[in-house]
């Protein structure tokens, strides 16, 4: 029997609609007729995996029929129109499988058990006609059926259920292509709506990119994808900043050949910027070190300007990304540029409002040389336990503003009052008990601070009700305020002031305790007592020189313990 190679068996998989040929013979074989599919070259396709059952009355034996029989395959090979003959006599039709307008293999139908099968229908009208149904069947039908023109009459039926088949098969696929299609593109949409929806300017980078990592990877079936950027002011040349989902896979030497190769690309509107380099059809065009098996790396920019790329490696599902997975990817890189844009604006405007009002509170400071630097002390220590809190984002740099403008009012009270060297007279005292009221209404024209004033306003509440402007208790006071509060009085203990000299150490922890549930949060002082007070201390002392005006230097501390 002839065999086929497996190029060439594989060239009529992809022309014959395998499916649709078998699914006919199914048919065939329900009624008891037995087939094969045989090439133009005379070898049987079909295998025992084609899931196909021998009919009862038939020889099973194709070769000897067929294609180990030089009389019938030269016959059949050259003559493979209306019926042949096979040693055995019986008739055997061919009929042609097409491919477009070619012909590429034979399905070949053995005659021999075709017959007549009696049916209801016949017996009732036999038995009207007063007829024996089984003679009719035997001398009339069934001669028949074996009269030459049957087969004519039979071809044009398995040809059209060929062609049937062979369209449903199509369409099949043509839905289930549509399908992925459509699942892929909703894929996509939902991720590009993730982004548009969930893309705040206030996100750190790494946390966006982090999430947008783990989607493209989902979405465009990549074993990794990876993040680089600079932020404003990185020279171009050093390796950027990288994220990813998991732990990077990719080493310093490829991602800094990615980067600066993306970096390269040509920009504008008649260049394909952007890297693809597989070895699919051909070697690499780069160097590229394990894992790398496929890569795309698509810029992140703005104005012919580099701001960053996202990079895939190692498609899973296919053999290399493609265009889908490229626009995708640009769509991404365009999203991702505008909030990287509008980010670097905000990071601007943050550093522009705080340095402002830094300024405004190192001037305040300036009037009293014992006190400068306070304001910023106390932003920071803020800052510092709102932190051990855990506070999101948005409340500790809110601790941190309120920290930093909390004394701010006190560019309404005379100079001969806050430099006071003795104590304070009625009258003076109730004085500076009015800067949280006039802090609180310098701020109030700036309408996203709500926040940081109340905790301006609130600074000296007490726990007990002791407090002022307002006399608020407990969790009367919102937390910011308390923050504030602990550490506005810490601070003060630890620096020189112009009635005292600063406190020692364990003082100031016994002080903490001791007034820990009437000035003090409990909870608060607690959380803070806790800490390394000591490394704290010297990282107030080694904050840097922009946190206060004028030159002047912190006042000594005393750490004795």
């Amino acid at each position: 029997m002839r065999k086929l190679t497996m190029s060439k068996t594989a060239q009529l998989d992809n022309l014959i609609d395998m499916e649709a040929c078998i699914e006919v013979q199914k048919l065939l074989g329900d009624l008891e007729i037995p087939s094969a599919l045989i090439s133009c070259e005379g070898s049987c396709l079909n295998t025992p995996s084609s899931g196909l059952t021998r009919p009862a009355n038939h020889c099973g034996n194709w070769p000897d029929c067929i294609t180990d029989n030089p009389q019938v395959l030269s016959e059949f090979l050259h003559d493979a129109v209306g019926e042949i003959h096979c040693t055995d006599g019986n008739r055997l039709m061919p009929i042609p499988v097409y491919h477009r307008t070619r012909t590429v293999a034979y399905l070949v139908i053995c005659l021999k058990g075709l017959s007549y099968q009696k049916t209801e229908s016949l017996d009732r009208l036999c038995s009207q006609l007063q007829i024996d149904s089984t003679y009719v069947v035997q001398n009339g039908l069934d001669d028949a059926l074996s009269f030459p023109k049957a087969g004519e009459l039979i071809s044009p039926i398995i040809r059209l259920l060929l062609e049937k088949n062979r369209e449903c098969n199509n369409n099949s696929q043509e839905i289930l292509s549509l399908s992925n299609c459509l699942g892929q593109a909703y894929e996509e949409l939902s991720l590009l709506h993730r982004i548009s929806n969930g893309t705040r300017v206030t996100q750190e980078p790494v946390t966006l990119f982090k999430n947008l990592s783990r989607d493209i990877r989902e979405v465009a079936q990549a074993e990794e994808v990876v993040f680089l950027w600079h932020k404003e002011g990185d020279t171009e040349n050093i390796l950027p900043m990288m994220t990813s989902t998991d732990h990077l896979k990719l080493g310093s030497q490829n991602l800094n050949f990615i980067w600066h190769r993306t970096l390269n690309l040509p920009m504008g509107e008649n260049f394909e910027d952007f890297l693809i380099d597989s070895n699919v059809a051909g070697d690499f065009k780069y160097r590229w070190l394990s894992p790398i098996n496929n890569i795309v790396s698509v810029p992140i920019k703005s104005e012919n300007k580099m701001l960053g790329t996202i990079v895939a490696i190692n498609k899973a599902s296919k053999p290399d990304f493609d265009s889908t997975d490229i626009k995708l990817l640009i769509s991404v890189a365009n999203g991702v540029a505008g909030y990287m844009e509008n980010n670097q604006l905000y990071d601007d405007m943050q550093e522009l409002l705080v340095g402002s009002l830094q300024a405004l509170t190192s001037s305040i400071d300036a009037k009293d040389p014992y006190t400068c630097g306070h304001s910023a002390r106390v932003a920071y220590i803020s800052r510092f336990i709102a932190e051990k809190l855990q506070l999101d984002a948005t409340l500790t740099q809110n601790t941190y503003l309120a920290g930093l403008l909390h004394d701010v009012g006190k560019i309404g009270i005379a100079e001969s009052v806050l430099c006071k060297p003795g104590r304070l007279t009625e009258d003076e005292y109730e004085q500076i008990k009015k800067h949280p009221q006039i802090s609180a209404n310098i701020l109030s024209g700036i309408k996203q601070m709500s926040q940081v004033i109340e905790g301006v306003l609130t600074h000296h509440e007490r726990c007990d009700g002791k407090g002022y402007p307002q006399g608020l208790s407990g969790r009367e006071i919102p937390l910011i305020g308390r923050i504030v509060q602990l550490a506005d009085s810490f601070d003060a203990m630890t620096s020189n002031r112009t009635y005292r000299t600063a406190l020692p150490l364990e003082i100031v922890l016994a002080e903490l305790r001791r007034f820990s549930g009437t000035q003090f949060d409990p909870k608060l002082a607690d959380l803070f007592l806790s800490c390394d007070i000591p490394a704290l201390l010297s990282e107030l002392d080694n904050l840097p020189d922009n946190v206060h005006s004028h030159g002047l230097s912190f006042p000594d501390r005393h750490y004795s313990a």
